[in-house]
C-alpha cells in the first residue's frame, strides 16, 4: 500500500495538537479557548502548506508486509509495557497517572478539588483527548483504559513511520530498525557485572519493574542519592508515557526538517504542554542548532534571511498561542512555585552535586555512566558523524545534563536525555543501515553491533521483570504495591480528589485563584 509521506508528518503534528486543542477549548474560558485554537489551527496550516512543499519530491511511502509485521510487534511490545492493567506489573509511578486520567474523565475541567482546595497542575495533556472520548461515549474503566493503549498505539506508529521515512531502510531492514529502536538502551547489563563484582551482588530480574535489575548508577555518597540514568525505550513508554511520545515525535519533526527555521518554535512548543523538562531538553538541542545555523551565515542578506524566516508566521503564532497559557498554567504548581522562589533559580542551585561536595566517586560514576550510557556508541560511528554539527551537539548535552537538577531530584537529566538520546539512536541506526547496503563491515561495525546486542538484554529483563510480577502475583496484571508505604495503596484505581496537598505538590496548585492562570485564563 503506498501513502503520502506527506500525510505521516500532518498525522504526527495533529496527534500533539489537537490535545492541546483540548486543553484551551476544556480548561479556558470560552472567548480565550477559541481565540487561541484558532491561533494555533492557523500556525498548523502554515506549516502544512510549507511542509507539503518540502515533501512534494519523492512523496509515496510504501507500507509493506514487513510494515505491518512491525505493527503488530509494537503492538505487543506496548502490551508488555503494562500500561493499560492489560498485562504484567505496573511501573512505580503508573499509579499516579492513572488517578489523574480517572479525575479527568470523571471531574469537570479544570480539575478542582474541595478536599485540599487545589487545583490538578501537572503535565497532564496527553490524556486529554482519550478522557473526553472515554466521557463522550460513558465508557467504564476497562474501556477507558481501552481508548488510552489505542492513543498509545497510535502514537508508536507514528514514531516508527517517521524513523522508515527518515531512514529510508530497505526491503528486509525495515524490521531491524522497529528492533534497534524498541530494546534501544544503555549498555546497563555491563554495567551491573561491574557494580557486582565491585561493589554488591545486583539482582538481573525481579517481581517488579524498579530500577534494581539494570541501574547500575545509583549510590549514596555523603550522604545523598545520586542516580544518573538516561532511561531505555522501554521504561520511557512504561512509566513517563504521557511525557514520551510527544517528545520522540518532535524530535524526529525536528530531526526531518533540520535547518528548515520556519518550523522550529512551532516543533519544539508542541512539546511543552507535555513536558516542560522535556522541552527544555529539546530546546538547548534546537537552539544550539540555531546558533550554529546563524554562525554560518556570512553576509548581510544571510542574516536577514535567517531572522525572517525564525519569525515566521508558523513559529510567532506558535509561540502566541502555547508559551503564555502553559507558562502560566505550570507556575501555579507548588513545586514550580518554590524552584522559581527560591535559591534553585541561581546556577548553583541548579547544580545536582554543589561543587564543594563533588568528589572522586562522583566522577568516577560520571565516568562509568558516559562510557555505557553513550560514549562507546558514539566513538563507534565517529567516522561517519565526525563532520557533523548535530553530532556533538548531542554529545555535548548528554555529558552537560546530569550536572543540573530542577527541583530536589534528579529527573531533569531522566527527562532532557530523551531527545539527544532519540538522536543518538537514529545517528546509529543511519550508521548501521549505510554498512548493510554496502555489504562492508568492519570491526567498529561488529563491535557496535554486540554492544547494542549487550544492551537489548536491559529491556529484555524489564520486560521479564514486568511479566514475573505478574506471574508471581498469579494474575494477568498486578498492580505494583512496592512503594505502598509511601503511596496510598487506594490511589491505585481511586484519584487525588482526597488527597492531601503537602504530599502531592508535584500533582496540585494551592492558592490557584489568585494565580494569572486562574484569574485570566481559566474557566469558571
Amino acid at each position: 500500500m503506498w501513502i503520502n509521506r506527506f500525510i505521516i508528518y500532518q498525522t504526527s503534528v495533529l496527534y500533539l495538537i489537537i490535545p492541546i486543542f483540548f486543553f484551551f477549548m476544556g480548561w479556558l474560558r470560552t472567548s480565550i479557548g477559541l481565540l487561541l485554537s484558532i491561533v494555533l489551527l492557523t500556525a498548523y496550516c502554515s506549516f502544512s502548506k510549507l511542509a507539503k512543499n518540502l515533501l512534494s519530491n519523492d512523496s509515496l511511502f510504501h507500507i509493506s508486509k514487513e510494515h505491518c509485521v512491525v505493527f503488530v510487534i509494537l503492538f505487543i511490545f506496548l502490551l508488555c509495557t503494562g500500561n493499560t492493567g492489560f498485562i504484567g506489573c505496573w511501573g512505580n509511578d503508573i499509579p499516579w497517572r492513572n488517578a489523574i486520567y480517572q479525575d479527568l474523565i470523571h471531574q469537570p475541567w479544570p480539575v478542582i478539588y474541595d478536599y485540599s482546595h487545589s487545583i490538578l497542575c501537572y503535565y497532564i495533556t496527553f490524556w486529554l483527548l482519550p478522557a473526553q472520548v472515554t466521557s463522550w461515549l460513558n465508557l467504564n474503566e476497562f474501556g477507558s483504559n481501552t481508548v488510552l493503549f489505542l492513543w498509545m498505539y497510535l502514537g508508536l506508529v507514528l514514531i516508527f513511520l517517521l524513523l522508515c521515512d527518515i531512514l529510508q531502510p530497505q526491503k528486509g531492514h525495515v524490521l531491524l530498525v522497529a528492533i534497534v529502536f524498541l530494546f534501544f538502551s544503555g549498555i546497563n547489563t555491563l554495567g551491573m557485572i561491574l557494580r557486582s563484582f565491585f561493589i554488591e551482588p545486583t539482582p538481573l530480574i525481579t517481581n517488579t519493574p524498579g530500577w534494581g535489575s539494570w541501574e547500575f548508577t545509583n549510590f549514596h555518597i555523603n550522604g545523598k542519592d545520586i542516580v544518573y540514568l538516561i532511561r531505555s525505550t522501554y521504561i520511557n513508554i512504561s512509566d513517563v508515557y504521557n511525557q514520551y511520545f510527544a517528545l520522540a515525535v518532535s524530535t524526529l519533526l525536528f530531526f526531518r526538517f533540520r535547518g528548515y527555521l520556519k518550523f522550529y518554535a512551532l516543533i519544539g512548543l508542541l512539546t511543552l504542554p507535555y513536558s516542560p523538562i522535556g522541552f527544555i531538553g529539546l530546546l538547548i538541542v534546537m537552539f544550539l542548532d540555531f546558533i550554529w545555523n546563524l554562525c554560518n551565515k556570512r553576509s548581510f542578506h544571510g542574516y536577514k534571511k535567517f531572522v525572517m524566516e525564525a519569525f515566521s508566521a508558523t513559529n510567532s503564532l506558535a509561540i502566541l498561542s502555547i508559551f503564555p497559557v502553559f507558562y502560566f498554567y505550570y507556575s501555579m504548581n507548588v513545586n514550580a512555585t518554590v524552584i522559581l522562589n527560591s535559591k534553585h533559580t541561581t546556577f548553583t542551585g541548579l547544580l545536582y552535586i554543589p561543587w564543594e561536595q563533588f568528589s572522586v566517586g562522583h566522577l568516577v560514576i560520571l565516568i562509568i555512566y558516559y562510557y555505557l550510557y553513550f560514549i562507546i556508541y558514539a566513538r563507534l560511528i565517529y567516522d561517519d558523524y565526525k563532520n557533523d554539527y548535530l553530532y556533538w551537539i548531542i554529545l555535548l548535552c548528554l555529558i552537560m545534563f546530569p550536572f543540573f537538577r530542577i527541583g530536589t531530584s534528579s529527573d531533569f537529566n531522566f527527562t532532557a536525555t530523551i531527545c539527544p538520546y532519540l538522536i543518538l539512536c537514529v545517528l546509529i541506526q543511519k550508521h548501521i543501515l549505510k554498512t548493510l547496503n554496502s555489504n562492508c563491515f568492519s570491526l567498529k561495525d561488529l563491535l557496535l553491533i554486540f554492544f547494542l546486542s549487550i544492551a537489548m538484554l536491559t529491556p529484555v529483563i524489564q520486560i521479564t521483570s514486568s511479566l514475573r510480577g505478574a506471574y508471581v502475583h498469579n494474575t494477568i496484571s498486578y498492580k505494583d504495591f512496592s512503594l505502598q508505604n509511601a503511596w496510598d495503596s487506594q490511589l491505585l484505581k481511586d484519584s487525588l480528589r482526597d488527597k492531601d496537598i503537602k504530599s502531592n505538590g508535584n500533582f496540585l496548585a494551592k492558592d490557584f485563584e489568585r494565580k494569572v492562570f486562574y484569574r485570566i485564563f481559566a474557566k469558571r
